[in-house]
């Protein structure tokens, strides 16, 4: 495991599940959501996904998911969160988005919350790391689209 200041990246090689293989049925029933985790250097939280997963494949993104049946939005950003980060947030609703995942239109659900914990608290179970960019640096190639406009959107008000 190792540490890289810059983008306070910390990388974790992990197994893909065969979970992800019924993401976009249920992406399809019932939504999506995701959360900007931003810090108190104003910097924003983000997941790489390796390189063999099925949306996005090799792209820093914002940490969400699938809303389960019988879920609220809400429920669905704090489990995912603790799923994929292994912290307990109480994010705040921002606004609704659409994006497109495999062709589709996919509509969602924005949640916001503020991260004050020490990064050794984050227990990473997706993906292949995490980091915190600046606004600046949202601007990579290999950040998703529809995240980079979801953080502008963010930051226009």
């Amino acid at each position: 495991m190792a540490l890289y200041s810059r983008y306070s990246f910390l990388y974790i090689p992990l197994k893909i599940s065969n979970a992800f293989k019924t993401i976009t049925s249920r992406l399809d029933m019932a939504g999506f959501v995701n959360c900007i985790i931003q810090n108190e250097l104003n910097e924003f939280l983000f997941q790489k996904k390796d390189s063999k997963y099925p949306h996005f494949p090799g792209k820093w993104v914002l940490f969400g998911g699938a809303i389960e049946e019988n879920e609220s939005s809400e429920e669905a950003i704090r489990r995912e969160l603790l799923d994929e980060i292994g912290i307990s947030f109480k994010p705040s609703f921002l606004f609704e988005v659409e994006y497109t995942i495999t062709g589709k239109k996919i509509k969602g659900i924005t949640f916001f919350s503020k991260f004050s914990e020490n990064l050794s608290h984050i227990k990473l179970s997706e993906g292949n790391g995490f980091a915190f960019f600046s606004e600046s640096e949202t601007d990579r190639n290999d950040v998703r689209l529809d995240d980079k406009k979801v953080i502008k959107r963010f930051l226009n008000g």
